[in-house]
């Protein structure tokens, strides 16, 4: 028997939702004045460096080990943006010396800083902000730092470790994976353009925001979480148990599989 699905369940407090912040892009001028704001007992420094790259390749960036990373898809043929540095030392003439010692390059077709070891009272890190063809093969690697991809189709493969990650009306072959942090996805136009999306993460949860009219194969699970749908979904047989952890059925007229998973956490699917 064929029968229509809409599944609900309580959310932990409706914090998940809410705490799953989809990783804006901020004006190198507010990065720059919130972080001179957050001065603590250390010394801070904090600086903006452009980036240019020429397109038609593939983009690799790595902001380990404590950077994050937005791209967003863009009308131009080049890959342009922004380094982030931030230094925190004991004296403002240590910050500008560490400062001085981060290189930032595109070695090796990754885009990447360098620089001295950390240690203890003294720490750096760069997060990149950048705008990228809007058809663009993207490999992305944080290991504590959030990551957003906005507006690009390609293959492209994102990976955090402790961090929020966010995938915005994307296209092509994408896989996507995070261990603590949690995971959003917002789809775009009346179906996946492209091979499909394979998003997953451990410890946090997912959220997934659906156009009307979306049309796609969709598979949702989680091991340890509630579970929402409050999207139509048909499916073969009688699934309406509040207990249901999983789902894999087309929504629409079905096409390309968009597949999210977490192992710790909720899941939710909702109109956008």
């Amino acid at each position: 028997m064929r029968t229509t699905w809409m599944v609900a369940a309580t959310m932990v407090a409706g914090v998940w939702l809410a705490g799953s912040p989809a990783v804006a892009q901020k004006s190198d001028a507010d990065w720059l004045a919130q972080c001179k704001e957050q001065q603590g007992g250390q010394f801070r420094h904090c600086e903006v460096r452009p980036v240019a790259l020429p397109g038609g390749g593939s983009l690799h960036v790595d902001a380990r080990p404590n950077g994050g990373i937005a791209v967003t898809g863009w009308d131009q043929a080049t890959v342009a943006g922004s380094a982030r540095l931030q230094v925190q030392a004991d004296s403002e003439a240590e910050a500008r010396s560490i400062a001085g010692q981060v290189v930032i390059g595109s070695g090796s077709g990754t885009l990447r800083a360098d620089g001295p070891p950390s240690r203890s009272g003294r720490s750096w890190s760069v997060s990149f902000a950048l705008s990228a063809p809007r058809h663009s093969d993207v490999e992305i690697e944080a290991l504590n730092g959030p990551v957003s991809i906005s507006g690009i189709s390609g293959h492209i493969n994102a990976t955090t470790t402790n961090g929020p990650m966010s995938l915005t009306e994307l296209g092509g072959n994408v896989r996507a994976r995070a261990t603590n942090g949690p995971l959003t996805i917002v789809l775009g136009g009346t179906s996946w353009q492209g091979e499909g999306l394979d998003a997953e993460t451990t410890n946090g949860p997912v959220s997934v925001a659906v156009p009307d009219g979306y049309s796609a194969q969709l598979e949702a699970r989680t091991v340890n979480g509630p579970f929402r749908v409050d999207i139509p979904v048909t499916v073969q047989g009688d699934l309406s148990s509040s207990r249901a952890r999983s789902i894999n059925a087309p929504i629409g007229g079905g096409g390309a599989p968009i597949r999210v998973a977490t192992t710790n956490g909720p899941v939710s699917i909702n109109k956008r």
